[in-house]
């Protein structure tokens, strides 16, 4: 599978979110079928780095940051309702395997 950039068309906009900064929308489905939201379209963004390791200083720079992971509804792929948060991470480096709960 190879994933595909999103970018603004004459047809269809992306969510506002900053993807110079490492934006990416990672999903988009129909709604629900009997839910509020059938008929919309629903998409998941998150502002990350991604798998990509900081050095000293970004990890310093970003210390007070953290990454969420945005819902998103539209109707028309144009406009988009205010995003629910759907899961936040703090920014760090996860805890040795032998520290993780399972």
């Amino acid at each position: 599978m190879r994933g595909h950039a999103v970018v603004p068309t004459s047809d269809f906009s992306p969510p506002p979110l900053n993807y110079t900064a490492g934006a990416i929308v990672f999903g988009a489905f129909s709604a629900w079928p009997g839910t509020a939201d059938d008929g919309a379209y629903v998409l998941y963004a998150a502002q990350t780095t991604g798998p990509e390791p900081l050095n000293d200083a970004q990890a310093q720079r970003q210390k007070s940051l953290h990454v969420e992971v945005l819902r998103f509804v539209t109707d028309d792929l144009r406009s988009y309702r205010a995003p629910t948060v759907c899961m936040k991470f703090e920014t760090g480096t996860s805890p040795p395997e032998s520290e993780r709960e399972r």
